[in-house]
């Protein structure tokens, strides 16, 4: 095939690839979503608009603010993106392998084209990929891995000898570095990156068709240590990050990785039964630590050595494979430990992948078994296996991108595929709550609490069971779980701040106010991977409030309002708070800002009427208890302001008497009853 039948590839590819994610752009945000996405853009998401400072991961979180700045929270938006992303990498890849194996060597150039379509439709398709696509914060790697494609390609092209050398040192490889330190400020993994293009050049950039090494040498390598300290020199954190992670290295962690590799090579093979969160604990007995420990260290040991010694054979592609994978995957599953639990995410597998995707190519398009005459590895035969397993991958993604469609059903899904897993039952018990399914949501947390999980999920089960109770009015039962989930783990800050809730209602302030300010200073100590939420200082400007310290109470709302700036309760509670200092311009200012939530909208409507009924603007103050009472009808104080302003103006109106009725049977305090009930039994004439 010809370099005129590229364009067709692609649109063929985008064909093929489209209608597998189709199915994700409805999904809404979950998990870490609601924290990455929501708080940053909310608090911080201003800094990432400024090109200096460097901030971490900073083309990763200015992709979410200016997601949200060209279309809001709707996540429609945010998986947009996710999907152009993946299928911009997929059409990189496409162009890697054609440029590469075009000006190769040997029989492979004649069958370019079709290697490097089947590569970029594996990649393309394959349901590995669907967490580092479907769920939003995956964007990360695969952000990352576009850009390395992108510098991958780059180097190529300014590689060939046909490219005049000032070219490739003026454009080609400047711009090169450049998509490298994009893939670095979107997540730094790809640090490994200038190692696996080298593993790429020592396999396949060799012949007559491409430039001397020692190009690439002086005008590719020999640079990356000035991008390197360029970095550092505009993000000095960088160098913390990497003096904390040197010195969490951990020999007997990196020991372990060889049974997540093969783990991972086995689901690429064989992408059955994936889950978001995946329950992998190290063995304890005899024949594990035995035979599934260091039989997996020996294994990949051997791979590797083997992988080195044939890289520069003719036929490099399973060397290519075995040492980009694990090149590739090194930052995030080598010396650095992790959780165990979290030793293994499918999103860390997107750009890895990608040599076991040209293996496999080259396998179905051009493998040299196909000289041995079996049939099967026979052109035509190779070419339907790779139409079948291409059908079959997009089957399972469709499947696997269903699972995405909705938090409960990707975490039922993960329940059901890990039920020993104990963050799996505290996710979906959490997402039941969100959802208002409390019935499931206490047999799911009850299930978490009584099983074998660690201090922080058995505190996280018992606080989330208070508040289901606190929510069906069992007061006491809240109280019992919620000082449950304290005893269970007293640094997390979740159980005070909730019981502190629970007493503020119940009206013992003194109690509620030490509790919330020990939850303030667990935010402070301790890092739980969720920052310090808003509702805490709103929750402490209603105390405050409550019990008339009307400046911290004006302080806290103030901090609140900084973070949900659109807050209908926020508002509503400012304009109390400007009220009961006198500030009534202020609170007029305030309430008008509550829009959004017609129960509170009515308050404030109410509130703004009283306020102008002072200033003796009667008009404008009958319609804003009009529009109190229009918003929510059984507001009893709403429907009495309206009665009796209206009865003022004509004691004989039918409306006024309406408004006072239905105000009569709303639990107005007794004073106001008596007054009613006296004015409804007096003869208006």
């Amino acid at each position: 095939m010809t370099q005129s039948k590229t364009p067709l590839a692609l649109a063929a590819l985008f064909a093929l690839i489209l209608p597998g994610w189709l199915n994700t752009l409805h999904s809404p945000f979950n998990l870490d979503d609601q924290n990455t996405i929501l708080h940053l853009v909310e608090t911080t998401g201003s800094t990432y608009i400024q090109t200096f400072p460097l901030q971490y991961r900073h083309l990763f979180y200015l992709s979410f603010v200016l997601n949200h700045k060209w279309g809001g929270f709707d996540p429609f938006g945010f998986h947009l993106v996710n999907l152009l992303i993946h299928i911009l990498s997929s059409a990189l890849v496409y162009g890697v392998v054609w440029i590469t194996l075009k000006n190769g060597t040997g029989e492979i150039r004649a069958r370019a084209l079709p290697v490097a379509f089947v590569t970029a439709a594996l990649f393309g398709l394959h349901p590995l990929q669907s967490e580092a696509v479907g769920y939003l914060s995956g964007r990360a790697n695969s952000m990352s891995g576009m850009f390395s494609l992108l510098a991958l390609l780059l180097y190529i092209a300014g590689s060939l000898k046909r490219i005049p050398p000032a070219l490739s040192f003026l454009m080609f490889y400047p711009a090169s570095l450049i998509a490298f330190g994009a893939a670095l400020l979107s997540k730094e993994s790809a640090v490994a990156f200038p190692a696996a293009a080298l593993v790429f050049d020592l396999c396949f950039m060799r012949g007559p068709l491409w430039g001397s090494f020692k190009r690439r040498l002086w005008g590719w390598y020999l640079p990356l240590p000035l991008l390197g300290t360029g970095f550092l020199a505009i993000n000095p954190t960088l160098l913390d990050f990497m003096a904390e992670d040197l010195n969490k290295m951990d020999l007997t962690y990196a020991l372990n990785q060889p049974q997540i590799y093969l783990y991972a090579v086995r689901l690429f093979f064989f992408p059955i039964n994936l889950t978001f969160d995946y329950h992998l604990v190290p063995a304890s007995s005899w024949f594990f630590q035995g035979a599934l420990k260091v039989f997996p260290v020996g294994l990949v040991a051997g791979a590797t050595i083997w992988a080195i010694l044939n890289l520069l054979r003719k036929n490099a592609f399973p060397a290519f494979a075995i040492l980009w994978f694990l090149i590739v995957l090194s930052p995030t599953n080598s010396l650095f430990p992790r959780l165990w639990s979290e030793a293994f995410s499918e999103r860390n597998l997107y750009l890895p992948l990608f040599g076991f995707c040209l293996f496999l190519a080259r396998t179905f398009c051009g493998s040299p078994m196909a000289k041995t005459g079996i049939k099967f590895f026979s052109s035509v035969g190779t070419y339907a296996s790779a139409i079948a397993v291409l059908c079959v991958l997009s089957a399972l993604l469709l499947n696997r991108n269903n699972d995405y469609r909705n938090p409960v059903a990707l975490w039922n899904d993960t329940v059901q595929k890990a039920p020993q897993n104990p963050r799996t039952l505290h996710n979906l018990g959490h997402f039941y709550m969100e959802k208002g399914n409390l019935d499931r949501a206490y047999v799911t947390l009850n299930r978490l609490a009584i099983a074998d999980a660690s201090p922080f999920y058995q505190s996280q089960a018992h606080t989330n069971l208070g508040i289901i109770y606190a929510r069906r009015g069992d007061t006491a039962r809240a109280e019992q779980e919620l000082r449950q989930g304290i005893a269970a783990d007293s640094t997390l800050p979740i159980g005070y701040l909730n019981l502190g809730i629970l007493y503020a209602h119940q009206g013992r302030y003194a109690e509620a106010s030490t509790l919330l300010e020990e939850a303030e200073e667990r935010y402070r100590l301790f890092r739980w991977g969720y920052p310090r939420p808003p509702e805490l200082s709103l929750n402490k400007a209603r105390i405050a409030f409550d019990t008339g310290r009307l400046e911290d109470a004006a302080r806290e709302i103030r901090s609140f309002l900084d973070s949900r700036p659109e807050s209908p309760e926020g508002y509503l509670l400012r304009g109390q708070i400007d009220l009961r200092q006198g500030m009534e311009k202020e609170a007029l200012i305030s309430f008008q800002h509550v829009t959004g939530d017609p129960e509170r909208e009515a308050l404030a409507a109410n509130e703004m009427g009283a306020i102008l009924l002072v200033q003796n603007h009667k008009d404008e103050a009958i319609k804003e208890f009009t529009r109190a009472v229009s918003l929510a009808p059984d507001l009893g104080m709403a429907q009495y302001n309206l009665g009796i302003l209206l009865w003022d103006r004509d004691p004989s109106s039918a409306q006024a008497r309406k408004h006072l009725e239905l105000a009569l049977g709303l639990n107005l305090p007794p004073p106001l009853q008596n007054q009613v009930q006296q004015l409804l039994a007096s003869d208006p004439q």
